[in-house]
C-alpha cells in the first residue's frame, strides 16, 4: 500500500492473472477551495495515467459530489461542482460506473463485476 497524500491510498492486488490498482480516496469537501478540489483531481489522474492496459483501475471511498442520475428513482436529483468534477474524472480516466446504496465505485474499461 501507498500513501499518495492524507486523502489518497494506492495498492495493488493480484487476483489469479487479473492486477486491480485499487486507489481509496476520501475527496475534499464541497465548500473546499478549487485549488485543494484540483490537486486532489491531479493525484488521481496522475495514477490513472500510469494505469498499463492489462491492469483495472478501482477507485473507491468517499468523493464528496452529487452526481445527477440518468436514472429517475436513483441517485441525485441535483449536480453540485465535485459531482461535475467527478463526471470529468470518469470521462478523462474510461471508467463505468456502479452504484452500491448511494455509494460510487468507479470500474476502468470493460471489467465485469459478478455477485
Amino acid at each position: 500500500m501507498e500513501e499518495i497524500n492524507e486523502r489518497i491510498l494506492k495498492m495493488i492486488i493480484k487476483v489469479h492473472s487479473a492486477e486491480f490498482v485499487i486507489i481509496s480516496v476520501y475527496g475534499p469537501n464541497e465548500d473546499a477551495t478549487d485549488g485543494e478540489k484540483g490537486d486532489f483531481y491531479v493525484h488521481i489522474r496522475d495514477i490513472s495515467r500510469k494505469i498499463r492496459s492489462e491492469q483495472k483501475l478501482i477507485i473507491t471511498g468517499d468523493l464528496n459530489g452529487k452526481v445527477k442520475s440518468k436514472i429517475k428513482t436513483e441517485g441525485e436529483n441535483e449536480q453540485n461542482d465535485n459531482g461535475y468534477r467527478i463526471v470529468e474524472l470518469c470521462r478523462f480516466a474510461d471508467l463505468n460506473t456502479l452504484f452500491n446504496i448511494n455509494k460510487f465505485m468507479f470500474i476502468h474499461g470493460d471489467s465485469t463485476l459478478k455477485n
